[in-house]
């Protein structure tokens, strides 16, 4: 009998990776998938003349004999930790947090990242969260998945931290689609082939330390600094802090009962004996890795009692998520996301191509911007940084009307107020610089809100365009442009 596939997922879900999902789940179980159009449609409820969103977003297109219904929800890691793109459930009902009677099939990272975006982003600090994930998921049970979509697929110009990140991940059991990949990415077959590897990697850009693993007869040693800055003296380094999960996963995966010291690390006890949560810590203290600092004292942390996933409840990209579905559901456009700074993300240009968005301009380029505004926005290089919308929406394809959105809990109301002015450096940096004839197309800003009991609110601030309560309730302000109030008809 068919059953449900129910996705929970932290970003925004896209159609085309939702559509590669089925077609992966297809694949696995011997089915056949018609090639057609898909929707992700906010499931909303009209009671009286009130409007309730019910947190679920119903897949519409899809017609199978594996089956039922497709649903998407929007999930986190339970500690606020890791977590991969995409969790694929295959039953009946709502997977619910902690019930051993889920059944977990997939667990997908997705990524657009190939080596001419980053040499390590797209491996390492992506990766890690497989390493995270096996934490909680110690058998083969749950399948796992490496998507690159859209990205780099000729693997002939990788670079050899590529090669070298994918040839774990594949030693670790992650399955890798969306690249083509020859006898180069094969796994290791044992530490001393990993090392050897590394050994023969070149050496990192001008000003970055390299990771270098040494073998002892009674140790094995990871070089790699973790602080960032250097004068922080903490765990910040994302790109090494990847790189050292995958390093130390894979040595233990590949059989080595030898002690794993980080060395050149950085890291300072005082920060290492007031830090909570830190993903780093949880997995080299656990168990299965059992890895140390050189020189410091690390406490085992205890958190893993949990579950892996629980459903989002509080962020604000609830709201941001929504709004971006339901617009696109419509018929209207997107230029831009960042929910929540989930991941930055590109811009879509006036000729409709993606470009990513720069972190800061020439403050000569943007010389319509108030002079106080640029001043106040300059980093310590004197360039002006960029500030980014959680949404960017258009009316149509024609575009007469740009909406710039910052979502924000209902807390934060007056903060993302106060954010809407510093809008002029993007609407001059990025839009104008896109092609925008911005003197055809009218350019509005609000806030979003998510969050608050819907009983006690009665009227919404001019610049706050709606606001998705914490029961699902939604509240839209009468004065939203008339594009925005059709989507709710």
């Amino acid at each position: 009998m068919s059953e449900n596939l129910w996705l929970l997922c932290e970003e925004r879900p896209k159609e085309d990776v939702i559509k590669t999902i089925l077609e992966i789940f297809y694949q696995e179980y011997n089915g056949n998938l018609e090639d057609r159009d898909i929707k992700i449609i906010p499931r909303i409820r009209k009671i009286k003349n009130n409007m309730y969103f019910d947190f679920i977003f119903d897949v519409e297109g899809i017609e199978s004999s594996l089956i039922k219904k497709v649903y998407i929800k929007i999930a986190r890691s339970s500690n606020r930790s890791s977590f991969v793109d995409y969790l694929v459930f295959h039953q009946e009902n709502e997977p619910i947090p902690g019930d051993s009677n889920n059944n977990l099939i997939f667990a997908i990272e997705e990524t657009k990242t190939g080596d001419s975006d980053s040499r390590n982003s797209g491996v390492y600090q992506r990766g890690s969260k497989f390493v995270y994930l096996d934490l909680y998921f110690k058998d083969d049970s749950v399948k796992k998945i490496m998507l690159y979509n859209n990205s780099m697929k000729d693997s002939e110009s990788a670079s050899d931290t590529n090669i070298f990140g994918i040839k774990m991940l594949r030693t670790l059991g992650v399955e890798i689609i969306g690249r083509t990949l020859d006898d180069r990415y094969d796994p290791f077959t044992s530490v001393q082939e990993l090392i050897k590897f590394k050994e023969k990697m070149s050496d990192p850009p001008e000003g970055n330390v390299p990771i270098k693993i040494t073998e002892f007869d009674d140790k094995i040693e990871i070089s790699a600094r973790l602080s960032n800055p250097v004068e922080a003296y903490n765990i910040g380094h994302d790109p090494n802090i990847g790189a050292v999960s995958l390093i130390t996963s894979t040595l233990r995966k590949l059989g080595t009962e030898k002690r794993i010291i980080i060395t050149n690390h950085g890291v300072s006890q005082e920060y290492l004996n007031k830090t909570r949560g830190n993903k780093l810590l949880r997995i080299i203290t656990s168990p299965e890795i059992n890895a140390t600092l050189d020189g410091l004292k690390i406490s085992p942390l205890n958190d893993l009692q949990g579950d892996y996933w629980t459903y989002e409840d509080s962020s604000e990209k609830m709201v941001s998520i929504f709004l971006h579905l339901q617009a696109i559901s419509k018929g209207k456009k997107h230029l831009y996301e960042n929910h929540a700074g989930s991941e930055r993300g590109y811009f879509f240009n006036s000729s409709g191509e993606e470009v990513p968005v720069p972190k800061t301009v020439d403050p000569d380029l943007i010389n319509d911007v108030d002079c106080e505004l640029r001043e106040n926005f300059k980093d310590s290089k004197g360039r002006v940084k960029i500030p980014i919308p959680d949404l960017v929406l258009a009316d149509n394809e024609a575009i007469s009307n740009i909406l710039l959105l910052e979502a924000k809990k209902e807390e934060k109301v007056l903060e993302g107020l106060s954010t809407l002015k510093s809008y002029d450096i993007f609407k001059s940096a990025v839009l104008q610089k896109s092609g925008y004839d911005l003197d055809s197309i009218k350019v509005d800003r609000y806030v979003i809100l998510f969050g608050g009991v819907s009983s006690e609110i009665e009227n919404l601030d001019k610049k706050v365009l709606l606001q998705l309560c914490s029961d699902g309730k939604i509240i839209l302000n009468e004065n939203a442009p008339e594009w925005i109030k059709e989507i709710f008809k």
